[in-house]
């Protein structure tokens, strides 16, 4: 079967859009498809490494509109972007929602390479993104899935980032026109199949697919131990938040709880690693507050994001009460993949909670509240080892038995199928 995969951003970058298609892209063409993936140019501001490797990667597109590569069979089709527009991205919301206003335009260039495709599965957001998905697969005549992940507009406007009526309402029917005009649509938690069908979507239309994580091998794992002696964190208790700092997630609680703690047990040391739009804001807080149990890293690649994650007692999720409380952020399943128990400050009637509880892999306390996240972050210390590491053990049990990359790509093959014949 020849799959396409439209998505917003895709290795080199970083992000979860960019490692579950890359992830998918591998399983389909493992299996057997052909498959091409539609993408936009490497933006400096969602890469990783040294800012020469970022450079050299910027530099190879000189004047041209679009680049077609290979990565391990997988035929990737890049367009340029606005160059005004997409540096400023990084660091200015106004510019970061231009940039993804103006996507469509930019990714209509793919048309004639989309074509010969049997199926079309596109990633949702940007909402204009899968908007643009199904009316090419309208025009085209070809099955097209939307992979909704955050749900749009509800998630801005929620977060406070989109007050305009009139935007609201038309990124609303833009949302409406989108679930009518899909083949099919596929959620990563029954909560927000819920919300989908709420919002107009035929229930008969909507999946419910977990997102596809990587299981590392014990001896994967086993690399922590290096890690900590790396960043001298022997004999500490490492609790790590590891992902994109951005506005959806409660990273001023983190930075305040870790205040709280600083006076009262020297042991314990937070990891913030990763990057985004408010991570420099982020170090700014820190520094200001005088938090000295804090240690910024930067994003960390292959084997050594798993040795970080193998290396931390405890890994924080988390997300504003403002949040969709349908949200599964990618990390929790990377977290119970390594077999690391978890804390959770997030909304407590959201998916979740819900999902902590049902895989018995951690603990979950009400967003905003820095006294409360200290106090898990002390319990989770306290507590015999042993059950620390049955937390983990849960986790890990789960998302073997759950979110294995061969199984979510059966899901979506079988889906691929029930389309196409």
């Amino acid at each position: 079967m020849r799959i396409s995969l439209l998505v917003n951003n895709f290795p080199p970058e970083i992000g979860s859009a960019a490692d579950l298609f890359y992830q998918l892209a591998l399983a389909f063409s493992r299996i057997g498809h052909i498959v091409k993936v539609f993408t936009t140019e490497p933006r400096y501001y969602n890469l990783s490494g040294s800012k020469k490797i970022e450079a050299s990667l910027l530099r190879r597109w000189n004047n041209k509109v679009w680049k077609i590569e290979t990565i391990r069979n997988i035929h990737v089709y890049r367009v340029r972007l606005l160059p005004l527009i997409y540096p400023r991205s990084g660091e200015n919301l106004f510019f970061r929602e231009l940039e993804h206003a103006l996507q469509p335009l930019a990714f209509s260039a793919f048309i004639h390479y989309l074509t010969s495709s049997d199926v079309i599965l596109v990633y949702s957001p940007p909402l204009l993104l899968g908007y643009l998905g199904v009316l090419l697969g309208k025009l085209l005549g070809i099955p097209v899935i939307v992979n909704v992940q955050d749900i749009h507009p509800d998630a801005i406007v929620n977060l406070g980032l989109l007050k305009n009526k009139f935007l609201i309402s038309l990124f609303e029917n833009i949302e409406r026109q989108m679930y009518k005009y899909a083949s099919a649509i596929t959620v990563h938690s029954d909560g927000n199949r819920e919300i989908v069908i709420k919002h107009g979507a035929e229930p008969k239309k909507v999946f419910t697919i977990f997102n596809a994580c990587y299981v590392p091998s014990p001896e994967l794992l086993s690399g922590g131990i290096l890690f900590r002696k790396k960043f001298s964190l022997e004999g500490k208790f490492v609790v790590t938040y590891a992902g994109i700092m951005s506005f959806s997630q409660d990273l001023d609680t983190i930075i305040k709880a870790a205040k709280l703690l600083s006076g009262k047990d020297e042991d314990i040391i937070f990891l913030l690693v990763g990057s985004g739009p408010r991570r420099h804001e982020l170090e700014i807080l820190s520094k200001e507050a005088g938090v000295r149990n804090i240690i910024f890293l930067p994003f960390q690649e292959g084997e050594d994001y798993w040795y970080l994650l193998a290396a931390s007692d405890v890994c924080l999720v988390s997300l504003k009460k403002s949040n969709v409380k349908a949200v599964v952020p990618r990390k929790l399943e990377d977290v119970m993949a390594a077999g690391r128990p978890v804390i959770a400050n997030v909304p407590l009637n959201g998916d979740v909670s819900k999902l902590i509880a049902k895989a018995r892999c951690g603990i979950v306390v009400e967003p905003e509240l820095p006294s409360k996240l200290a106090e898990a972050v002390q319990k989770m210390k306290s507590i015999p080892k042993g059950i620390r590491e049955r937390y983990g053990y849960f986790g890990r049990k789960y998302a073997i038995e759950n979110f294995s990359l061969q199984a979510i790509a059966r899901s979506y093959e079988s889906l691929f199928n029930m389309l196409v014949h």
